[in-house]
């Protein structure tokens, strides 16, 4: 009965509650070892009247709620109840949680309740960030804290130009790079343009780099034609990992950089690695091979056996189809490059890294395992 009340509590079906609370105190008390858990529930999970209830039933926490669980408790109501009723610690932090949440109503609150919880500059850095233009413009008039260049940069991050602009003209405390890297690396071009015209930082070569990562082709050719900081190999590289062959083909065509082996290597798309390999130099590695299995990539793996890429790297390769439980592909090696001792390499891992117990071997050699049982059968009908 307590795990159904616990269950009630939880999901804030007050009229269940009560019924179940009566049902159990009639044959016996709710141990007191489970009232604080209880309680913690339904203010965790903001059912305030429930949470009333429990109260006035004595039900009691064993420590008050403090700021690590602000994130469920940053309602007003909430937080007003429990202030009154004397269930906080008295810590602080609450402020900074208020702004990151954009609880400008909390936040007053907490100004004229909890005096000491003054804030930190974190509380207009994570206001800025989510985009909380007024929790920035209120905590600007009405706190000392401040806030760092985090703000732009963050305000940037999450492509909100409003609050980039207001801190430029506002507050002293300016941006870093951070900021244009961080925008072009999320397609926000109009920030990235407003920062380029506007501000002095700049931004350095991850912003193209982020931007091609993320198949940002307009930000890419607008750094390109309007920033002197360039790419670098992570441009190519980040957007072949992610498959974005027109980012590709354009670098290609327009920068110098280049890519490494990483791209033919951790490309996801068969149409970029024959593309890479057509027109690119820098190759791949064995890594190729191990990359493709393990993300279970059959073509790719069909496709670097064709290539004969990697087929020197088969004792990592058959490790990580065994770590991955792939038995499909791991028969399919078996039967494609027999020279190999698949037992030896299957037997060290599922020995020695592999949990005891498990039918791992029999999964992988089923085969092997079918005949030694028919062998030892006929032995017996002997």
């Amino acid at each position: 009965m307590v795990d159904l009340l616990g269950q009630a509590v939880k999901l804030g079906h007050l009229d269940v509650v009560r019924w179940l609370h009566e049902c159990i105190i009639q044959r016996s008390q709710v141990p007191r070892s489970k009232r604080s858990p209880i309680l913690l529930s339904a203010i965790l999970n903001g059912h305030i009247d429930v949470a009333r209830f429990l109260v006035d039933n004595d039900y009691q926490l064993v420590e008050g709620i403090n700021v690590s669980y602000s994130q469920r408790c940053i309602d007003l109501k909430m937080l007003t109840w429990l202030q009154s009723r004397g269930l906080t610690d008295g810590s602080t932090g609450w402020t900074d949680k208020a702004a990151e949440a954009g609880r400008l109503d909390v936040l007053q609150w907490l100004d004229a309740n909890m005096p000491d919880d003054r804030g930190t500059t974190r509380a207009m850095d994570e206001a800025a960030c989510n985009g909380h233009f007024e929790v920035v413009k209120w905590l600007h008039a009405n706190r000392q804290e401040g806030c760092t260049s985090r703000a732009i940069d963050k305000a940037a991050l999450g492509g909100h130009l409003d609050v980039v602009k207001w801190l430029h003209e506002n507050r002293q405390e300016g941006c870093t790079t951070g900021a244009m890297d961080n925008a072009a690396a999320n397609n926000h071009l109009d920030v990235v343009k407003w920062l380029h015209e506007n501000r002095q930082e700049g931004c350095t070569t991850s912003a193209m780099d982020g931007a091609a990562t993320y198949d940002h082709l307009d930000v890419v050719q607008w750094l390109h034609k309007n920033r002197q900081e360039g790419c670098t190999t992570d441009a190519m590289d980040g957007a072949a990992a992610n498959g974005y062959l027109r980012v590709v083909k354009w670098l290609h065509e327009n920068r110098s950089e280049g890519c490494t082996t990483r791209a033919q290597d951790e490309t996801q798309s068969m149409e970029v690695l024959r593309w890479l390999r057509d027109h690119r130099s820098e190759g791949c590695t064995n890594g190729l091979m191990v990359d493709a299995v393990r993300r279970g990539d059959f073509e790719k793996l069909l496709y670097s056996v064709e290539k004969k890429i990697g087929q020197g790297y088969l004792g990592r390769v058959i490790e990580t189809t065994v770590r991955n439980f792939q038995f499909e592909v791991f028969q399919w090696l078996r039967v494609n490059f027999p020279e190999h001792n698949y037992e030896a390499t299957a037997r060290f891992i599922v020995e020695f890294h592999m949990p005891r117990g498990t039918r791992l071997w029999d999964l992988f050699f089923e085969d092997e395992a079918a005949r030694k049982q028919e062998a030892k059968s006929t032995k017996t009908t002997e």
